[in-house]
């Protein structure tokens, strides 16, 4: 170690405590996997929130599921009797502000989309099991593939408006 020409090749190594809670870069990055941790989790729709939550989970997804199938049937009702969308055209023109489309108006159109969201049931359980554990509105799943099979994983696109990002998130096999 003395002789300088081979000081090269050895190093002091560093050591460091792993996740210091006073490193602010530590603090920082586990923060940021807590927040994403949940959009990862969300994939895993009501099997996982009947599991977190067993005694609660059942009676909070049928109540926002209810309110989903309701609001299906009604809007199946319309158009199956010809009612027109113009009522519904009339309300985003007015939710315009300076040109722009507020949340309310997107979350009208992305929800009038066809397609929006694959493979969920007709009571929308993995779609409000999936947005009550993200955390998040309806306007802010942009796409929703839920359908699980031998060739099918499913995922999601998420808006994080706090972060200012677009969150994808792929479940695995789901095996144990």
């Amino acid at each position: 170690v003395d002789n300088p020409t081979f000081s090269h090749y050895y190093y002091e190594r560093e050591t460091r405590k792993i996740l210091n809670p006073n490193d602010l870069q530590d603090m920082a990055a586990l923060h940021e996997g807590a927040r994403y941790a949940k959009y990862a989790l969300a994939i895993y729709t009501w099997v996982l929130y009947l599991y977190v939550h067993p005694v609660s989970g059942i009676p909070r997804l049928a109540e926002k599921g209810c309110v989903a199938c309701l609001k299906s049937m009604n809007k199946r009702k319309r158009r199956n009797s010809g009612e027109s969308d113009q009522r519904n055209n009339e309300n985003s023109a007015s939710r315009m502000e300076n040109g722009e489309m507020t949340p309310e108006l997107v979350s009208d159109y992305v929800f009038n989309a066809n397609g929006r969201i694959e493979g969920d049931n007709m009571c929308h359980s993995h779609k409000t099991a999936l947005l009550l554990t993200a955390g998040l509105k309806e306007a802010d799943l942009v796409y929703a593939q839920l359908k699980s099979g031998f060739r099918d994983n499913p995922y999601c696109i998420l808006l994080d408006h706090e972060w200012k990002s677009v969150v994808v998130s792929i479940r695995g096999t789901f095996s144990i």
